[in-house]
């Protein structure tokens, strides 16, 4: 079920319905290491990571949201680490670090 919030925007009076977030808006650094992206690293929200992840398309076939949901963001160290090990170029690696607010 997704959950909707309402948001005027900024001067008008449109109403734009915009999906709930599927995690806090906190903020965190995440490094990539894959075959045809090398080592890509940025700072975004978890659901900013995961679209990113997604539009990639890496291999292995492990969707986004699993990996962030069970492999670590939930802890209270607010940090993760995931490596897909295939071998060769299906191999890649993900790690992420909550950044202090």
């Amino acid at each position: 079920k997704t959950t909707w919030l309402g948001q005027a925007t900024a001067g008008t009076s449109n109403f734009v319905a915009k999906p709930r977030s599927r995690y806090p808006m906190t903020q965190y650094v995440w490094t990539l290491r894959a075959p045809g992206v090398h080592y890509l690293q940025r700072v975004t929200t978890l659901d900013e990571m995961q679209d990113a992840l997604t539009k990639l398309k890496l291999p292995g076939g492990v969707p986004p949201a699993w990996i962030l949901t069970n492999t670590g963001s939930g802890d209270a160290a607010g940090h993760g680490r995931y490596t897909h090990n295939a071998g060769g170029k299906d191999e890649w690696s993900l790690a992420w670090t909550m950044l202090d607010s």
